[in-house]
């Protein structure tokens, strides 16, 4: 990647956690395997930023909106919203619906705007059709380190 002129090397570990509720694991039991992977994943560097990842065509609203936000504020306790993003995915189907990501914000339900707002408006949609794969990965990274770079690289702790 190129930031500045320079090529940087920018190293992410992602922890891919089961979708609550959509797994048949209670929530206490996925609370404890995650907290334990967070432990063992960023417990000595920390974490910079939690992905919310959800589908643009999918509506987040109601009591199963709500699962995946709980989590991640009883996960990363009261600094929650410092290190949290939205990852939209599926972003091309909105389009493909005449759907501008700027209009689909404005029609958002009162549940996800809250979730943005908490957030501080945190969030980046991805594209699976149309720019290289390549260009996709650089601009979502890039949103990223902006993320990481407003809060001041704060990291949260596990151990």
């Amino acid at each position: 990647m190129r930031r500045g002129g320079q090529e940087i090397t920018l190293q992410i570990q992602v922890l891919d956690t089961p979708g609550y509720p959509h797994s048949k694991l209670s929530m206490e039991h996925v609370k404890r395997e995650v907290k334990k992977a967070l432990a063992h994943h960023f417990g000595q560097e920390g974490l910079h930023l939690a992905l919310l990842v959800q589908r643009a065509d999918v509506p987040f609203f109601g009591q199963e909106a709500s699962h995946p936000v709980q989590l991640i504020q009883e996960l990363l306790g009261d600094s929650w919203k410092n290190h949290t993003a939205v990852l939209f995915t599926h972003s091309e189907k909105i389009e493909e619906a005449g759907i501008s990501e700027d209009e689909y914000l404005h029609e958002a339900s009162d549940t996800l705007l809250t979730l943005l707002n908490s957030i501080q408006q945190r969030y980046a949609f991805l594209h699976e059709t149309g720019n290289s794969c390549n260009e996709q990965r650089i601009k979502i990274l890039e949103r990223i380190i902006e993320f990481i770079k407003e809060n001041h690289y704060q990291v949260l702790s596990f151990t």
